[in-house]
Formats: C-alpha cells, structure tokens, sequence
C-alpha cells in the first residue's frame, strides 16, 4: 500500500493528537504541579544574571572530565549538592511558534506510524490489528524516545509518569483514527 493512500489518517490523526494534548496541557490541571514556580524569582535572577550563561543546558555540579572528576573539590561538591540543569533559551519563549512546532511533531508522528503501517499492514485489515499496530507504533514514539534524557537530566518522577500517561492518549488518539479511517 502506498503512504499516499493514508494521508486521511496522517492529517486527522496530528490534528487529534494535537487537540488532545490541548487539553491536557490547558484544560485539564494534570500538567500543573509539574512545572514549579522559583520561591524567589528575584534572588534567582540576581544570582544567575551576572553569569552571563550562554543558551544551553547546563547541568551542576559538573565538570570538564573524567580527570577532573576525580578532583576532591569536584568529589566534595558532589556528594553535597544541590544537583540539576538549567536550560537557558535563546530566545523569548514564543507560545505560537512552540504550538507550530507541537503540531507539526505530531504530524512526522502520525506519518511515521502510517509508514510503518504499509509495511506491516494491507488494505482491508480487520481494525482490531489496525488499532493493536498503530497504537503500540505510536506510544513507542511518544512514550520511549525522551526517557533516557529524562533519566540523566534528572526530570521528576511525576512529571515522567505525567508525560507517559499522555503519550499513551496520543497513542490511543492514533490509533482510533487509523483505525476508522483504515482504507478498505
């Protein structure tokens, strides 16, 4: 089957996926703890400003090497904390230009689970293999790929748990559209 063949289910199923996560993130207040505000905006800003940081993550305590790792300051400052990242943007943050970029995620998302799909699936199948397909496709993509840096970068367990219940929405969001729109 050709991947032409499921632009219906490409386009509708980035556009669901994309209303899902919505109102996950707008309306529903699952999303809310996990982002915490600073108890002092102010005295963070006096403290980082002078850094002059540069647009990167940044993680602390670090250091340049596996030599200087050894170093017993470094030693001290780790085993003492505090440990974590910073990520400094380089630009504003701009929320219209984040949602295009969502939305768009969404669709190499929705397309990549179509691709795979013509490869593992034909035409006419029943939609129970349809849904098992597309909806296991999708949540290895949603779900999977960030853990690792979520892991070593020290993301929240909530936050991590949070993020895995949406993608398994996102997945099954896929899944239903491909499945109903499956060509036969």
């Amino acid at each position: 089957m050709s991947i032409i063949a499921l632009w219906l289910p490409i386009l509708a199923a980035g556009v669901a996926v994309f209303v899902v996560s919505g109102i996950l993130w707008m309306a529903l207040p699952i999303h809310k703890p996990d982002i915490r505000m600073l108890p002092d905006q102010d005295a963070f800003d006096r403290a980082v400003s002078p850094l002059g940081l540069k647009p990167g993550l940044y993680m602390f305590p670090n250091c340049a090497d596996a030599k200087a790792m050894k170093d017993e300051s470094f030693q001290k400052r780790w085993a003492a904390g505090p440990w974590g990242t910073i990520n400094v943007m380089g630009v504003q943050p701009n929320f219209a230009r984040n949602l295009g970029l969502t939305f768009i995620t969404f669709l190499v998302g929705s397309f990549l689970v179509a691709y795979l799909s013509t490869i593992a699936l034909a035409p006419g199948s029943d939609g129970h293999t349809v849904f098992r397909f597309t909806f296991t496709t999708a949540l290895l993509g949603y779900a999977l790929g960030g853990l690792p840096n979520a892991f070593f970068l020290g993301t929240p367990t909530r936050f991590i748990l949070t993020s895995t219940l949406d993608a398994a929405l996102y997945a099954l969001t896929t899944a239903l559209v491909f499945m109903l729109l499956w060509p036969g």
